[in-house]
């Protein structure tokens, strides 16, 4: 299954945080290298804008001969739309670039009930027991096609929202985790999730929140 990967370089509260180092190893590589850890994930894609700043991206995209895609700023959700449609994909993966700990393990157990079942959306955040940072979602490409057009900004922005506030209207599967792990941060928006991060490292590799 494809993985499409939400990134980009602007930040209001911590500027091209996917370029920030952890052990020694960019956040956007740390993201790719997790998901090149499953043996079920067939292509990695990261999806990113077409305004200058995002240009960084290409560039170590086209280093790590990683597949760039590249589309509307602020109408994210059509650029996992558009990348469904040229690669003809039913479902597809959504992760972020700013979670340098993502467990490809809840991932594979995700696309492993995708393939025996026909759940529209497929999630860990609804409601989310799984720390911040560990968020995955497998949609499909039939429901982004029939709904963008009532996409709202706020949804357009978030992708995901419409369906979640819709929730009755569609077929959505949650995995929820063994204990409530909800307040535990893994994600990095601000300079202080990147030092802690950083400072409890082996603690959180070691852990097993899946």
């Amino acid at each position: 299954m494809f993985c499409i990967v939400q990134a980009r370089c602007g930040s209001r509260r911590l500027n091209r945080k996917i370029f920030k180092k952890i052990k020694n190893e960019m956040i956007i590589e740390r993201v790719i290298n997790q998901l090149k850890k499953s043996k079920k994930i067939t292509n990695i894609i990261v999806a990113t804008s077409k305004y200058k700043q995002d240009d960084d991206i290409e560039k170590f995209c086209l280093l790590q001969k990683i597949i760039i895609y590249r589309g509307s700023l602020n109408n994210v959700a059509s650029r996992f739309l558009e990348i469904s449609k040229i690669y003809n994909l039913k479902k597809f993966i959504r992760v972020s670039c700013d979670s340098p700990f993502l467990d490809h393990k809840l991932i594979d157990c995700g696309i492993d009930l995708s393939k025996k079942s026909n759940f529209d959306l497929i999630t860990n955040v609804f409601p989310r027991t799984f720390p911040k940072g560990l968020s995955f979602e497998i949609i499909k490409k039939s429901i982004m096609e029939k709904c963008l057009h009532k996409f709202s900004h706020h949804d357009k922005e978030h992708v995901t929202s419409f369906f979640y506030k819709n929730y009755n209207q569609f077929k959505i599967y949650n995995f929820f985790a063994s204990q409530n792990f909800s307040k535990i941060n893994l994600c990095v928006d601000t300079d202080y999730d990147l030092k802690y991060l950083r400072s409890n490292y082996s603690k959180i590799i070691n852990q097993n929140f899946s």
